[in-house]
């Protein structure tokens, strides 16, 4: 069971909606959409936020370790001595351990990374618990001031637009500073909801060639101003330029002249991500 199959599991039993869920959170409907479809995950105190709200055990969500429930899941990690010791205390030594050695700009994925192999290895006491996060975290290597950027997995969001058949990841993940994608003037919801993306086809050619690297922010879900936008519209995922035609259409812009802009009605776009940064790749 995926972690996004363990989101709707846990929707359906306490019958919320995606609407409903993002306002627990505190989060957009976009990113429930991108954790229910399986194309996001996400990690540290949102984990915790979205584990309270689908009143779940956290490791159990994050990992699909032990069981949903907190007081099941505490009897399946019994071995590890943590008698008089609530979830959340044990959750706030690893938070604590994550903020110490992975610094603060550690994104989602690289966070659930830590959390999956603390979990794997829940021994004897708590002492072990802050061994094995120790001992992951530094396997890492992100220093302080980066930021691991995972990519976004395009065929999760297949319900909302196909791809190619051989689409496939150039670049399955990117660390880079964070100081640089300050140099850039890059504006972003969070470090948590970058990621990188790899370009598909000749209708950017020019600004955006085939299997270039993208990093993209997957906090935006909605039209905010002309820009390139991941999009879903008529069935097919595209990296488009958009702009506002009127009031009920957008226009999907192709950068390529070779093909034509699209006019589109605004309630068939779906925005899955904002284009921040193009990492070019030429052979020299």
């Amino acid at each position: 069971m995926e972690f996004s199959d363990r989101v709707r599991l846990r929707m359906k039993a306490l019958k919320l909606s995606s609407k409903v869920l993002s306002l627990k959170v505190g989060v957009s409907k976009g990113s429930v959409s991108h954790w229910t479809s399986g194309a996001n995950k996400t990690g540290g105190e949102r984990l915790i936020a979205l584990a309270k709200a689908l009143e779940c055990d956290a490791a159990w969500l994050a990992t699909g370790e032990g069981h949903p429930t907190p007081t099941t899941a505490i009897s399946t990690y019994g071995q590890a001595s943590i008698a008089g010791e609530s979830r959340e205390a044990t959750t706030a030594i690893i938070l604590e351990l994550l903020k110490k050695h992975a610094g603060k700009s550690l994104n989602a994925a690289a966070k659930l990374r830590v959390a999956e192999a603390v979990a794997e290895s829940l021994e004897t006491s708590l002492y072990k618990v802050r061994e094995s996060a120790e001992s992951a975290a530094a396997q890492l290597e992100v220093r302080e001031g980066d930021i691991c950027i995972p990519h976004l997995d395009l065929k999760a969001l297949e319900p909302h637009g196909k791809l190619p058949a051989d689409y496939s990841e150039a670049v399955r993940s990117l660390t880079v500073s964070e100081s640089f994608l300050r140099e850039q003037g890059l504006r972003y919801t969070s470090a948590d909801q970058l990621a990188v993306v790899t370009q598909w086809g000749q209708g950017m050619e020019g600004t955006i060639n085939d299997r270039d690297p993208v990093i993209v922010d997957c906090g935006v879900n909605e039209f905010g101003g002309e820009g390139l936008y991941v999009v879903s519209w008529r069935n097919h995922l595209y990296i488009k330029r958009v702009q506002m035609e009127d009031a009920d259409y957008y226009k999907l812009i192709s950068d390529n002249a070779k093909y034509e802009n699209q006019k589109a009605g605004i309630e068939d776009v779906v925005f899955h991500a904002k284009v921040l940064l193009i990492w070019s790749v030429r052979k020299v």
